[in-house]
């Protein structure tokens, strides 16, 4: 029987990360995507990545980060937000 390996605790490539937040930040549409989408800071420890993101219109209750295949990802419950 194959075991599905577990991303959960898994780390980010370095190197990857780092070139995506310079494409990120160097991006002319970035303001406009804090704004449309949702602002996230992204921080850096020595052992540990740490994540800011405001959604202000989800409780945390229907927020799920997770990382698979080296990627960071922040899913939210799909409902239709008053505006």
């Amino acid at each position: 029987m194959n075991k599905k390996k577990s991303t959960e605790h898994q780390s980010p490539d370095p190197d990857w990360m780092e070139q995506w937040l310079r494409d990120f930040f160097l991006d002319p549409h970035t303001e406009y995507e804090d704004n449309a989408i949702f602002k996230i800071d992204i921080y850096e420890t020595d052992d540990h990545w740490i994540v800011e993101a405001v959604l202000q219109d989800y409780a945390s209750s229907e927020i799920k980060v997770k990382v698979e295949n080296s990627k960071l990802m922040i899913l939210h419950k799909n409902r239709t937000i008053p505006r």
